[in-house]
């Protein structure tokens, strides 16, 4: 990509106009820059985005466009250029809060993108991702993420990154199983129960961690579940429930 030439400054963010024609007109314009080859006009896009949300909150979440400039800002968050991931993070923690159940259709691939940013080389992205997915786990309704998170807890690339999702999903188990308890079953569980064979510190903390909340959810039916797993898992799981 380019360089900015000296002294120049990113261009200001679009005027907020009136109406959803606009509205529409101006996130077609953002679709194109986060389409674009350069990543100076990514990192722009992403923070015109922000600038649109905030200026026309009701109009936004009602634009037809909106789904496919979300689905443009998930590839920003692991662009091959921290720039690029910083201005894509800051514009998804912005807007998070006022899309809310805008962003529930792309919200899975979103946490799929953040859980690669835990695991981002750079320091500033690593340590702009946490507060970001916060927002995005708060916006949305937790039933449809814990698909998602555990996926992310069992199966990203880097272990901090999943020690990360287990946390989490630890947290939405909690708010989901009064209403949902199949769900948490099905995906916290599962999850769970499969992690228990590793051996890495940090994913053995972490899933004893999210094994302790669980029984404090289910009780003594966290054990009637793990009838049908080998010996050796169920002696580590009472294990886990019993650490401190």
């Amino acid at each position: 990509g380019r360089c900015c030439p000296p002294g120049a400054s990113p261009p200001p963010p679009p005027e907020p106009l009136a109406g959803g024609g606009a509205v529409d007109e101006q996130l077609r314009s953002i679709l194109g820059s986060l389409s674009s080859s350069d990543w100076i006009s990514r990192r722009d896009g992403a923070t015109q985005l922000l600038a649109l949300v905030r200026a026309q909150p009701q109009a936004v979440p009602r634009s037809a466009r909106l789904l496919s400039v979300l689905d443009a800002l998930a590839p920003q968050l692991s662009y091959a250029n921290p720039k690029v991931n910083l201005a894509a993070l800051a514009a998804l923690e912005g807007m998070a809060p006022m899309l809310k159940d805008a962003l529930a259709p792309v919200a899975p691939g979103l946490v799929q993108a953040l859980a690669s940013c835990l695991a981002s080389s750079n320091t500033q992205v690593r340590s702009a991702t946490p507060s970001c997915l916060d927002a995005v786990l708060a916006a949305v309704d937790p039933s449809t993420l814990l698909h998602p998170v555990a996926n992310c807890a069992l199966y990203s690339s880097h272990s901090k990154a999943r020690g990360a999702m287990l946390e989490r999903l630890g947290a939405i188990s909690v708010t989901v199983y009064p209403t949902k308890p199949a769900l948490v079953s099905k995906h916290s569980l599962g999850a769970a129960f499969h992690l228990l064979e590793e051996n890495k510190p940090e994913l053995k903390a972490a899933t004893a961690a999210l094994l302790r909340t669980l029984h404090a959810l289910l009780g003594i039916g966290l054990f009637e579940m793990a009838n049908k797993q080998p010996a050796a898992l169920q002696q580590r799981l009472k294990e886990a429930v019993q650490q401190h």
